[in-house]
């Protein structure tokens, strides 16, 4: 078997893992899975009405033949530019370059008329790179029964109908991004509509960072953000107990679809779903009828490290009007309450039931909790969890002293995130008290996961008295209010947790003792439950539980050492049948894992360029399944040596290193690069290349070399070798000398033979690829095998 190393944009650190059977979605709990619609090669967007354009379906519409070519973007001066302004947080996030135009229906693309009288307009526009493109139309006005629709030009990728459900009062719409350096616009108006529709376009956005990780592999779930490696993902058993305000909290593109922020839902007094939604001041620097707000992007699976696989950005709504905000220019010294950089929203689209989503509970007292928590989108990740376990301080903007402050008022400040960090893209994200209300917004801080300290909030206590007339339109003068809904409790209701106690993969070790949390989710207490468990689908055992548990109480199952006889793919299960159960869907939990028994460790080292965030790697069998992988390689604009071991099977390999920006780590941005080695033998090296680049290597073969023989006096020279490697047989006698020079996968890339056996044979190597090669040499009898470098 040869086995696969790729490197490619997973945004986590070298955690060996495997493959995670994307079919077992009862391995998240019900919240989850009513939220999660996985991508298709035809997926729409926002709120939309599904469909596929006519042109997909109808042979009388000719194909397209012109396209609206926008101009060259200059990466290199925009990401010196990003670099400028990432030090503190408090500008959003850029992923985007906009390119501004006046494209429209008359000016613009070809219409089509059908014999029936309907009309397709169509318009292709084809920006030279760009990872995915967005467009923001200033002016959308459809009628009633017409259709727009937005798609890659492969027909992989669409989003929309787009109707006149729209239609806004702005007549602004925003659209989530499409893969691709070319995309098209569709729209169909029936020979009856009303009026002609209003169709202008001022931006389209060519994203320069593959922000959403859609235009590497529409279809596949292996790329997504590129976050720091100490990020959790809100999928994981110690969130749990946050799930509720996990779906309150949305990433949103802004600036016409160039850049990132976060935020989240507020309930209000009335609790009537009223969509204000709570967010910084600073990312208000575009006109907020052209933002989508994307709810529910996480991943499903908790791995360490917080990578586990993508997840979808289906689920948006695009627009909002801007109801009220205070400055984002308050010192360190500020008491001022107008500066605590915040924005209140109102959404134009109310939110569908179908994104199952959660207003948020406030508390403006400004009594100081004893601990907070902060749900984001880290870098335009997935969406992440992060903990305080200490009191917040009561400081200005960027007062970093540590002896108390200097007087100021207007925010939070967070000395040390204690599990987690935050990120560019993290602006505006909530921060949660100890019962779990909002207390301020994000607006900017120097913590990372390689410093994780100093982020400030902008604080509610203070903000509040300028958004009460819609969060407390009755004047009640509440200071603190619960989230809404209020979570539904069934009768009996017995679940599983999230499996513990076993990793994702696991190198030359036999035995696993996993465990699992029994919680009562129900009203009535639970006394016995019996729990079955299970490898690879066969029964190892009951635990016959007994005890006593109320709502919300939880006991820990321990299923002892379990033994593990083969390398591959597993998968351990938990179960529960318990009589009248009234919820089903939390009653098995399902962990994947790999185990890789008589391996071997590679030695990897990375120096990265400036932009270590956008490599990453990892290793897959032939068949697909994922050994190893490793990213996160932060931070950016300082490279960093990195040195690392990777378990692999005793057998062949393949390495690619994947960089997303498609410039490698060599030399456009720092004088980065990679060797990977085996027992102090280097196998591959490089670091100047675009978007990737592969070496095969074997370290099994490399293991198996004995350099003595009877063959022995035979002289192989020089070594390593550059352009000639001589074989000097005079000192033998030996006839019908057979010489082999083969790769690190067994192919013969030279072959010589000599009758006589004692002479000198030149070989020509210059042209082939360097690296480690073996050489054999063999007679009817006697054969010898010696390790040679090309350099």
């Amino acid at each position: 078997s040869i086995y696969l190393i790729k490197f490619h944009s997973l945004p986590k650190p070298s955690h060996i893992k495997s493959n995670v059977n994307m079919n077992k979605m009862k391995l998240v709990n019900k919240l989850f899975t009513l939220c999660l619609i996985m991508l298709s090669a035809n997926v729409m967007a926002q709120v939309s009405s599904g469909g596929t354009p006519l042109s997909w379906t109808n042979d009388l519409i000719p194909e397209m033949n012109t396209s609206e070519v926008l101009g060259l973007v200059d990466v290199d001066a925009l990401k010196a530019e990003d670099e400028a302004e990432s030090q503190y947080k408090d500008i959003p996030l850029r992923f985007a370059y906009g390119h501004e135009v006046n494209f429209n229906s008359s000016n613009s693309g070809s219409w089509f008329v059908l014999p029936n009288g309907d009309r397709v307009w169509r318009l292709q526009l084809k920006s030279k790179g760009a990872l995915s493109m967005n467009v923001t139309f200033s002016n959308y006005y459809l009628p009633e029964g017409a259709k727009l629709f937005i798609y890659s030009a492969d027909k992989e990728y669409k989003i929309g109908a787009f109707t006149a459900f729209n239609n806004k009062e702005s007549g602004y719409l925003g659209t989530s991004p499409v893969p691709g350096d070319e995309v098209i616009i569709e729209y169909f108006e029936p020979y009856n509509a009303e009026f002609e529709a209003e169709l202008m376009i001022e931006t389209v956005a060519h994203a320069y960072r593959d922000i959403f990780k859609i235009a590497k592999d529409v279809k596949g779930d292996k790329d997504f953000g590129d976050s720091g490696d100490c990020n959790n993902n809100v999928v994981c058993p110690e969130a749990e107990e946050w799930e509720q305000q996990i779906r309150s909290v949305a990433m949103i593109t802004l600036n016409n679809g160039t850049r990132i922020c976060t935020g989240s839902l507020l309930n209000n007094v009335n609790e009537d779903e009223t969509p204000y939604f709570l967010t910084a001041n600073h990312c208000l620097g575009s006109n907020s009828s052209t933002w989508v707000f994307i709810f529910n992007y996480f991943s499903d699976i908790c791995d360490p490290g917080g990578s586990g696989n993508d997840g979808s950005t289906l689920e948006s709504i695009a627009g909002s009007t801007l109801l009220e905000q205070t400055n984002s220019n308050g010192g360190s010294a500020s008491t001022d309450s107008d500066e605590t950089d915040m924005a209140l929203l109102l959404l134009d689209e109310t939110v569908p039931e179908s994104y199952n989503v959660f207003y948020n509970g406030w508390d403006w007292s400004g009594i100081i909790p004893a601990n907070t928590v902060c749900i984001h989108h880290p870098s335009g990740d997935v969406k992440k969890i992060t903990w305080d376990y200490d009191e917040p301080k009561i400081t200005g903007y960027f007062d970093e002293t540590t002896q108390g402050d200097l007087g100021g008022t207007t925010h939070w400040r967070v000395d040390e995130w204690d599990d987690g960090t935050t990120e560019g893209g993290s602006s505006g994200s909530p921060l949660f008290n100890d019962d779990k209300q909002v207390i301020g917004q994000l607006h900017g801080g120097v913590a990372s996961c390689f410093n994780n300290i100093n982020d400030y909030y902008g604080r509610l206590a203070l903000s509040f008295q300028y958004i009460q007339e819609w969060l407390d339109p009755d004047s009640t003068g509440v200071t603190s209010i619960n989230g809404f809904p209020d979570p539904v409790i069934l009768g009996i209701d017995p679940g599983l947790q999230t499996i513990q106690g076993i990793d994702a993969s696991y190198c030359n070790v036999t035995t696993i003792s996993p465990s699992v949390n029994l919680k009562n989710y129900g009203s009535t207490e639970l006394t016995a439950v019996d729990v079955d468990y299970y490898l690879d689908g066969n029964l190892e055992g009951t635990i016959n539980w007994t005890g006593s548990l109320l709502n919300g109480e939880s006991a820990e199952i321990f299923f002892g050492d379990i033994s593990i006889a083969e390398s591959g793919n597993h998968v351990f299960s938990a179960e529960i049948d318990y009589e009248g159960d009234e919820n089903l869907e939390n009653n098995q939990r399902d962990f994947d894992f790999f185990t890789t028994l008589g391996a071997v460790f590679l030695d990897l080292t990375i120096l990265t360029d400036n932009w270590g965030s956008e490599t990453s790697w990892a290793i897959f069998t032939t068949d697909g399944d994922e050994i190893a992988s490793g990213a996160g390689y932060g931070p950016n604009f300082n490279p960093t040596l990195f040195e690392e071991q990777i378990c692999v099977p005793d057998t062949c390999v393949e390495f690619v290193i994947y960089d997303s920006a498609d410039d490698g780590i060599c030399c456009d941005y720092g004088e980065g690069y990679y060797t990977l080695s085996y027992n102090g033998v280097e196998l591959a090296s490089g670091g100047e290349f675009n978007s990737e680049e592969s070496s095969v290597v074997c370290p099994n073969l490399i293991d198996g070399i004995e350099d003595v023989s009877a063959l022995n006096e035979v002289r192989v020279y020089p070594n390593p070798a550059q352009n000639t490697l001589f074989i000097d047989a005079k000192a033998i006698s030996v006839s019908n000398l057979q010489i082999s020079l083969r790769n690190l996968i067994g192919q013969d890339v030279i072959q010589e033979n000599t009758l006589k056996g004692s002479e000198m044979i030149n070989l020509n190597v210059a042209d082939l690829p360097r690296g480690m090669y073996l050489l054999e040499l063999r007679n009817d009898e006697l054969s010898r095998t010696v390790k040679v470098l090309l350099e």
